[in-house]
């Protein structure tokens, strides 16, 4: 009975520290790079660079 309580309080304690583990890890790894329109301005330079080597 102890054993099956202490399952049932624990596991969502566990599942939200590694949820927590998990994102930090992601953002970490891969921070958030359009804060300020980014990857709009990445593809409009690439996009830019095709149509140059295209008019050459």
């Amino acid at each position: 009975m102890i054993y099956a309580l202490a399952a049932i309080i624990l596991t969502p304690i566990t599942v939200v520290a590694f949820a927590k583990w998990f994102k930090r890890q992601i953002d970490r790894n891969n921070p958030s790079c359009d804060a300020e329109g980014e990857i709009e301005a990445l593809l409009a330079d690439g996009l830019e660079l095709a149509l140059a080597k295209d008019a050459a």
